[in-house]
């Protein structure tokens, strides 16, 4: 992966502050964060597709400001796109403030080459605190580890920004960010991923376990639906996680590798995203347990009352 341009802004909306770094002097230090963030979106399973409406001049504002030969234009492109995000966070900070703290945090614009395509990402990481070593002092940076980001990234195909998505590791996508800041439209809504999603993880995944093990089907059948039920947010590595990478089949020998591998691929599927929100009025699946009933039965004189036990499924 080559990264052919980078820029970098530090934004502290809370003092109002953009302070551009010239990257010719620091890069070397800065290199191992971009490339673990590239890593990470490339790689990464949970993205939402976006639409960028032919109106959107922005961001092909920017790109084109990027591949500038004069320096100075290339410095005010993404100069201008700090300011846009600045004022999207105060403005986000007014209406959530309550609730929310949008802390400080690094914007880098890049361009990049990989196997071939060219890419432009927009990424924002999140400051946080740490432990000055050396002067025992608490300060404030981009951390190395548990890095909280949102990014944007599109290729770039004959001066055309095509096959955008946003990517946020938590799941979570800010609407300040997608719709205020980058102007992009998404592509799915957050109830038909609830629905396709869902669908798509108990017909054309789960379904297969029933044949070899009707059991073991039953289990991941409702545990992801327990899933859905229990989290605000759809987060495919997160769903990973909870469901597949620690299960232990009843059926002894059972191999859901295959299963496993085909929830991965999830994240190259174009009709629905890996990271949204979950609609609880979309979840169009219910819990099937299987529950003991006891049914008297009357058996002539002369023979003895039994109880038989019986068991059926019951929808919750």
């Amino acid at each position: 992966m080559n990264i052919r341009k980078a820029f970098l802004h530090h934004i502290e909306q809370s003092l109002n502050t953009i302070d551009a770094v010239d990257l010719t002097e620091h890069y070397s230090d800065i290199e191992p964060i971009v490339q673990s963030i590239l890593n990470e979106i490339f790689s990464g399973k949970n993205k939402r597709a976006c639409l960028i409406p032919p109106d959107n001049r922005l961001l092909s504002a920017i790109v084109e400001g990027i591949e500038n030969d004069i320096v100075e234009i290339q410095n005010s492109s993404v100069t201008i796109s700090a300011e846009r995000l600045l004022r999207k966070e105060k403005d986000a900070q007014e209406l959530y403030g309550s609730i929310t703290q949008i802390p400080k945090g690094s914007l880098f614009h890049l361009l990049v080459e990989d196997d071939g395509k060219t890419y432009f990402i927009i990424t924002k990481t999140d400051h946080d605190k740490f432990l000055d070593e050396r002067e025992l002092l608490t300060r404030r940076g981009i951390p190395l580890n548990k890095k909280t980001y949102k990014s944007f990234f599109c290729e770039i195909v004959d001066n055309q920004l095509i096959n955008a998505f946003i990517y946020d590791p938590s799941g979570r996508s800010a609407r300040y960010w997608w719709e205020g800041y980058l102007d992009v439209q998404l592509c799915n809504s957050d109830a038909k991923n609830t629905e396709k999603v869902l669908t798509h993880l108990i017909d054309k995944i789960i379904f297969s376990v029933k044949v070899k093990s009707p059991d073991d089907y039953r289990v991941l059948r409702d545990n992801t639906i327990y899933y859905f039920r229990s989290h605000e947010e759809f987060n495919l590595s997160e769903y990973l996680q909870h469901v597949w990478e620690h299960y232990t089949p009843i059926l002894e020998g059972l191999s859901l590798d295959r299963c496993k591998d085909k929830v991965n691929k999830m994240s190259e599927n174009k009709n629905f995203d890996t990271s949204f929100s979950i609609i609880p009025a979309s979840i169009n699946r219910r819990v099937k347990r299987n529950i003991p009933t006891t049914v008297q039965r009357n058996y002539p004189i002369g023979s003895v009352d039994l109880n038989r036990n019986h068991s059926s499924d019951v929808l919750v």
